[in-house]
């Protein structure tokens, strides 16, 4: 298989259908036609990792009420709802074909919960991309200046959220059998629209980031500063438009090197 993706420019390509329901709810590494007892146990140990892990951030968080706020924390919210969607839907059809064997994968269209499943994934892996790549090479020396973390656990919940959320997409496009498409960019796309208005919106209301014996800044983030920086925060928005297809691409290029190294394997 090529790496061509000339075909991925197509108005089929902007629908989140698909007609083989086999792919989402499986590994390319499985059995044809089954899902592995391997791949459900790596499902539902994921997710549950991604609640414990986003239970503790919060409880270890300096202003916990104050946790929903960041982008950050919004985007590993969504990424393990995605995680714990996901493994249901792997854990239902491994219970499934123990008790009925296999089951017809190919429809005329992809149910809604998977639909929903798809965009998730692709819409906050992008995300955690992003996420990732904005906090390490801006936000980071911010939360070493204010001293935000003290303890190694800090430390530690900090990683979580900024690097293996990363990683943990990293490890599943080379896992799962779900295909990607460049041009459903226009999700993540949505959710950052959402998040600039959210944090316009929040700004206007009066709201604060994080406090200091100083007081509360008056911003979530300090590249989205509206009032004391709006030029910046514009030029913020604007790169992430700019990044956001980008980092499609990146996924779409991963996917495109799994179906090669899968090719690869079995044919060898």
């Amino acid at each position: 298989m090529g790496f061509s993706c000339w075909g991925e420019f197509t108005r089929g390509k902007l629908s989140l259908d698909h007609p083989e329901k086999d792919r989402f709810d499986r590994s390319q590494w499985c059995p044809p036609g089954r899902v592995s007892t391997w791949y459900m146990m790596y499902r539902v140990f994921v997710a549950i990792m991604f609640v414990s892990f986003v239970i503790c951030h919060i409880i270890a968080f300096p202003i916990p009420e104050k946790w929903i706020i960041f982008m950050t924390d919004q985007g590993v919210l969504f990424l393990t709802l995605h995680f714990v969607l996901y493994a249901a839907l792997v854990l239902t059809r491994w219970i499934q074909e123990r008790r009925s064997g296999l089951r017809e994968n190919t429809v005329e269209s992809l149910p809604l919960i998977y639909r929903i499943s798809w965009a998730m994934g692709s819409c906050f892996s992008n995300a955690a991309l992003v996420i990732t790549l904005i906090y390490w090479i801006a936000l980071h020396r911010f939360v070493e200046k204010y001293g935000l973390l003290e303890t190694s656990w800090e430390y530690f919940l900090n990683f979580f959220v900024h690097a293996l959320n990363s990683t943990f997409c990293l490890i599943d496009i080379f896992l799962t059998d779900r295909p990607y498409r460049v041009l459903h960019f226009y999700v993540p796309i949505g959710y950052g629209l959402f998040y600039v208005l959210f944090s316009l919106i929040y700004w206007g209301a009066g709201g604060t980031g994080f406090c200091n014996e100083d007081g509360c800044v008056n911003y979530i983030y300090p590249i989205l500063d509206w009032s004391g920086n709006p030029g910046i925060a514009v030029l913020t928005v604007v790169l992430a438009l700019i990044v956001i297809p980008l980092g499609q691409c990146v996924w779409f290029g991963l996917y495109k090197l799994r179906l090669w190294i899968f090719n690869r394997v079995t044919s060898s």
